[in-house]
């Protein structure tokens, strides 16, 4: 049975060269039982967007928003701190950080709608 060999253990933390084929067996059998970890970026992005509903876009679209603003707020309270460039960079990446690109272009046309009914109306 895999994982009752006592040896097994103490040649891996003793960190022993594996090389005889039984023993290496052994390990690989180990490994392949659990799964391997996942990314960090893996669970933000495993589902679909089309498959939410639009309560949750909504929510997520809100939470976005929140992020970016907290981001630039903590920027611009070390702007004394930060060069002109580095302030520039980091702004930037608060709206294009991976996670948030859909949710930051789900604003940008609902505010090129508001701006085009403003310019309408008047």
């Amino acid at each position: 049975m895999v994982g009752t060999d006592p040896d097994l253990y103490t040649k891996v933390a003793e960190g022993v060269a594996l090389t005889d084929a039984k023993t290496l067996k052994k390990v690989n059998d180990f490994l392949q039982k659990y799964p391997k970890s996942k990314e960090a970026g893996d669970e933000a992005m495993s589902y679909v967007w089309t498959d939410l509903p639009v309560k949750v876009i909504v929510k997520m679209s809100i939470d976005v928003a929140i992020d970016i603003i907290n981001d630039i707020s903590d920027v611009l309270s070390r702007r004394e701190n930060l060069a002109s460039a580095s302030m520039r960079r980091a702004i930037f990446a608060a709206f294009t950080k991976p996670e948030r690109r859909l949710y930051v272009g789900f604003w940008l046309i609902f505010l090129s709608f508001v701006l085009y009914f403003i310019d309408a109306a008047a």
